[in-house]
C-alpha cells in the first residue's frame, strides 16, 4: 500500500498526496482528515451503480406508460372531462343553468309552431310530457338553491328538446291566423 494516493481534506480544500501507508496513519490532526482514493472510489461507484437503477425503473415505468397510453388512444379516445371531471364555481352553474333554460324555451317555441303530422305525434307528446318533467324538476332545484343538482335536469332537458326540434324540423309551420287592421281615419280639422 506504499504511495497510494489519498484525499487530505483541510478546512474546505481537498489535495490528492502520495503518502506512505507508515505517514497516513501519523498525520491525521485536528485540522485535517485523511482519506483513501479507494474508499472514495468505491462509495461513487455504489452511488453511480445506484443512480443507474433509479433511472432504469424510472425509465420502465416511462415506457408503461406511454404503452398503456397508446392502447388507450387506439380503443377509444378519452376526453379531458372524462380523466379529470370539470367542477363549475357557483356563478357558472348558475350562468349555464339560465343559458339552458333560454335555449329550451327557444326550442320549445320552435317546436310548438309547427304543425305536428300524425306519424310523430306519439313520439312528440311523449318527448314534451318529459321535456317538461325535467324542466319542472330543475326549477324545483334551482328555487331551493342547489344549480348542482338542477344542471344535469337542464342539460337532459335540452338533449331532449333537441331530439322534438330535429324530429319535428321537417313539419310546416302552424298557419296563424292574419289579423287585419283597418285604419279608420279620423278628422279632426274644424269646417271652416
Amino acid at each position: 500500500l506504499k504511495d497510494t494516493p489519498e484525499v487530505v481534506v483541510e478546512t474546505g480544500v481537498v489535495t490528492e498526496e502520495p503518502v506512505d501507508a507508515t505517514q497516513a496513519s501519523t498525520s491525521s490532526s485536528s485540522e485535517s482528515t485523511t482519506v483513501p482514493v479507494l474508499e472514495t472510489q468505491v462509495a461513487q461507484e455504489s452511488s453511480d451503480i445506484v443512480s443507474v437503477e433509479i433511472l432504469r425503473s424510472a425509465l420502465a415505468d416511462i415506457q408503461k406508460l406511454i404503452n398503456y397510453m397508446t392502447h388507450i388512444d387506439v380503443r377509444r379516445s378519452v376526453s379531458i372531462e372524462e380523466l379529470v371531471p370539470l367542477t363549475l364555481t357557483p356563478q357558472e352553474q348558475t350562468a349555464e343553468s339560465v343559458l339552458l333554460q333560454e335555449k329550451i324555451a327557444a326550442l320549445q317555441e320552435k317546436i310548438e309552431s309547427r304543425e305536428i303530422t300524425t306519424a310523430v305525434t306519439e313520439k312528440v307528446l311523449k318527448g314534451q310530457q318529459e321535456l317538461q318533467v325535467r324542466v319542472t324538476a330543475a326549477v324545483k332545484q334551482i328555487a331551493a338553491g342547489n344549480n348542482e343538482a338542477a344542471l344535469p335536469q337542464l342539460r337532459e332537458a335540452y338533449a331532449i328538446a333537441l331530439d322534438l326540434d330535429r324530429l319535428t324540423e321537417n313539419a310546416p309551420q302552424k298557419e296563424t291566423p292574419v289579423v287585419s287592421e283597418q285604419i279608420v281615419g279620423t278628422s279632426t280639422e274644424a269646417s271652416i
